[in-house]
Order: C-alpha cells, then structure tokens, then sequence
C-alpha cells in the first residue's frame, strides 16, 4: 500500500468541517474471488461478410457460386460464413427438385438481419470479485489483492463484516455482475447475462485499504473515511457507517493526549521547554498554511487542466514551517517516520514502548536496511510486552521484533536494545528531534484501539538536538550493558 502524499494528507484533514482527523490506520477489506459458471448472451454487430450473406438469400439468391457472382467473393469465403450462420441457427437449406438445395434464411436468421446483431448464447466460466463489507460483485480493478496469510505478515487489521457466510448464486446480482463482465472485456457491451448456473469456487482475499478517523470539534460524534489507492471510497464508508463506525471497527475514541509542553518539559526541563513552546507557531496560523497549500494546489491543478497560466504565480508554500519549533497534530507524525526513513543521511533514534509488525511491517524494515547500507547509525530502544488489550504479544509482533534482532546482527551500525518497560517516545533524525506522546513503532495499534488528538513538538534548534542525541544514547547505551 502506497502512503499518502503530504497534500493528500492536508486535503484529508480539511476535508471535514466541524471534524478533525485524529488517526489513519492500515487495515485489510476481505474479499472472496469467485469463479462462477453462467448463461450469457453475446449480441455482436454482423460481420461483414455474414451481412451480404443474409442480405443476398434474402432477396433471392439461393446458392453459393450466385452470392459469390453477385459480390465477387471468393466461394470459399461464402462457404465459410454459410456454416458459421448454420451453426447460429441462421441460415438452412431446402431441397428443390432430385438434387439441387437452395439457402434460405430462418425465422431467427429473419430477426439477426433485422437487428443486424448475432446472438450467441453460451456457457461460460467467469471470475469475479465480491466485496464482503458492501455484499457485492465489482469490477476486477485491483491487482494488489492479499492472501489470508499475507496480511500478519503486512501489519494488517481485518475490517469486521455483517455476513460471514460464502455467497450462494442467488447473492450474485445479475446486473452488477453483467457490469463486471462488460468492464473487463473489450467490445463487451452486448453482452446480458442470463443466470448464474453455479458458483465453482470460492477463495479469500484481501484488499489493503486506508481507514481516516475523523472527531467532531464539539460533542462526541465521528466519522470515518476509507480509501483504497488515496482515493475515497464513499460505498465502502457508508457500510461502516452504518454498522457502527469506529466502535464497529473496533475501536474507541479516546481522551486527547497529554498537551505537547509536558513531554517537552520531561525532555528539556520547565524553563527550556517553555521557551522552546514560545517559538511555536499557533494552531491557528498552522491550519491557515494548511488551507492556503490546498487552495494554491487547486489553483495550479484547474490551471493544468484549462491549459492556462496562472494569474500572478507565486511559489507554493512550503510543507513545514521554517520556525526552528512546530507543533503537529496526530496523523502528520507517520509522514515524520517515513521522513525519516527516507531521508535521514547520520544518524536515527527510535524509541518507543511497543514493536508492532502493523509498523515494522516489510516495507519498514526494507527502508531501515536502505539507511544502513548507507552508513546512517541507528539506535531503537523499547520495551513493554503487554499492550493495551492484549493478553500476550502476537506471534506476528514477535515475527517483527526477531525480524529487527536479526537486521542488527547484521550491520555494526545498528543498536537494538530492551530498555525495561520504558514509557518514552522519541524520534530522532539528523538535526531534528520530536517530543511526544506518540508510539512510534506500533501507532496502528492492536484490536479496541483508541483514536485521541495527540501533538508533539518537532526541535530543529542543532545544539539542542545535538544535546538530546548524546541523552538518548546513553539511556541506550546504559541499557545495553545491563542486558
């Protein structure tokens, strides 16, 4: 699944008035793949040959060196096209007189020159995919479909389903499946299915999507939004919806985090951290950048589309505040981690409580081996075995842990260590470090997740950062040795 860009993000969160957006979780929307036999007729145009045929019986011509005469065809061509309409029960022939036998055109053959369409019934196999949440068949345009036991290994959650049962032949709706049909095919659109004869069999798959909780400023009311490919998907969110939302999904909507200055004061101490608070822009003037970049790149888009220039141009803003000290709201920190994975040239710490194989999933851990081969120094400390919820860590977490232990053993760079049911959040890269209450390593969180407004602070002041850096390592460092 590929994460959304930062503008997609920003349009996202202003997408809702009234509602802000607390978190964006992976999950996995199951599908079955069916192959179904079925009754179909395909009405296709005559063929062109097939059309002078018809035409010339019908009006006298009875036999085949007569239609080739008339047209100049070669018989063979004739003879062909007269065993291909025999056969569509089209064209027969009568016998005249002892030996002599004569074409003539049915009474279906009459009808097909008429509508100058064939209709050729037939039975065919077909595959489809049904989507389990909506209850219904879609089109085949998603390649990226999941087996059961693929989704563990990509850190997925299941969305929960009203019917749970595999669909009978009478579930199969004959106008969405004729759609199916018609949308994956080429010149298709003669095509009507008649019924569905049986269903042959049945398989589990699994769509990885994006599901967007959204808050109400005001009450306790929220809304979800699912997206497949960055694109909304309105039926998809309105089963859920209607199902019972985030609770549906099961989760909660949690108090608001901790305010960011109290981390920040636990990382740099009251009279620093107040200070440090100070040079923050305001919420106020961050939601105002936010709403002019989409209207900026709304402008440029109209603008490509129309083929014409933009009236007084002026650079788009830029994606974060240049001030050495911003805040940023809950689902801007996994752009922060994926910056980071990305980008980070030195130096990576990474501390959280939790490993979730929902994060550490294969793509991180491929970009974690990307930065080590590049020589950047990577600290991750955590601890904490149970989580919210769960009894026990899951075999699938326990896969992403043994996965990280191994990339350690691997690369002298990298420092991997049990810190001792640490409750710290910290996320270093370069010369920026930010101050939390997010989990860095497991944010998709484990089944009755609870989606709270959390905010961190994001330092690029370098001697502070420098400071915080020779902190963390030797927490980690005091840690190591005591393993």
């Amino acid at each position: 699944m590929t994460a959304l860009a930062p503008l997609q993000l920003e349009r996202l969160s202003l997408s809702r008035p009234g509602y802000e957006l607390l978190d964006i979780t992976n999950f996995a929307l199951p599908y079955f793949v069916i192959r179904a036999e079925v009754l179909l007729i395909d009405r296709r145009p005559l063929g062109p040959i097939e059309e002078f045929v018809m035409k010339a019986i019908n009006s006298g011509w009875t036999t085949v060196k007569e239609i080739g005469g008339i047209f100049g065809l070669n018989e063979k061509l004739v003879v062909n096209a007269l065993v291909g309409l025999q056969r569509k029960d089209c064209v027969d022939q009568i016998v005249v007189g002892d030996r002599s036998r004569d074409l003539r055109l049915t009474a279906r053959g009459a009808l097909v020159l008429e509508s100058e369409h064939s209709e050729n019934p037939s039975k065919e196999e077909v595959k489809l995919h049904f989507n389990r949440l909506r209850w219904t068949i879609e089109a085949p345009t998603h390649e990226d479909l999941l087996k059961p036991k693929d989704i563990a290994d990509a850190g997925l959650r299941e969305i929960p389903l009203e019917y749970k049962k595999k669909p009978a032949a009478e579930d199969l709706r004959l106008d969405t499946l004729q759609e199916s049909i018609r949308r994956s095919r080429r010149n298709s659109k003669g095509i009507s299915v008649l019924v569905v004869n049986q269903i042959l069999k049945t398989e589990r798959f699994y769509l990885p999507v994006e599901v967007a909780v959204f808050r109400a400023l005001e009450g306790h009311d929220s809304q979800v939004a699912v997206l497949i490919d960055g694109r909304l998907s309105e039926s998809n969110e309105e089963v859920i919806e209607r199902c019972g939302g985030v609770e549906f999904l099961g989760g909660t909507l949690g108090p608001a985090g901790p305010p960011p200055l109290e981390a920040l004061v636990a990382d740099y101490g009251r009279p620093e951290a107040e200070e440090l608070a100070k040079q923050a822009p305001p919420k106020a003037e961050r939601h105002e950048e936010r709403r002019q970049r989409m209207v900026d790149s709304q402008i440029r888009e109209q603008a490509q589309v129309d083929a014409t220039p933009i009236a007084q141009p002026r650079p788009p803003a830029p994606r974060y505040t240049t001030s050495s000290v911003q805040f940023i709201d809950t689902f801007e920190h996994r752009e922060f981690l994926n910056l980071a994975l990305s980008e980070t040239r030195t130096r990576l710490v990474i501390i959280s409580p939790w490993i979730a194989s929902s994060v550490v999933n294969k793509g991180f851990l491929e970009r974690l081996d990307q930065l080590l081969r590049k020589k950047v120094r990577v600290h991750i400390g955590y601890g904490l075995d149970l989580r919210p919820g769960d009894r026990r860590v899951s075999a699938a977490d326990q896969r992403a842990e043994v996965a990280l232990v191994n990339l350690a053993a691997k690369y002298d760079k990298f420092t991997l260590v049990r810190l001792g049911n640490t409750h710290s959040k910290q996320l270093l890269f370069d010369d920026v470090h930010i101050s939390g209450s997010f989990n860095w390593l497991s944010f998709q969180g484990v089944k009755g997740k609870e989606y709270r407004h959390e905010e961190s602070t994001v330092i690029r002041i370098k001697n502070k950062v420098d400071d915080k850096y020779i902190d963390l390592l030797r927490r980690i460092e005091t840690a190591s040795r005591s393993e």
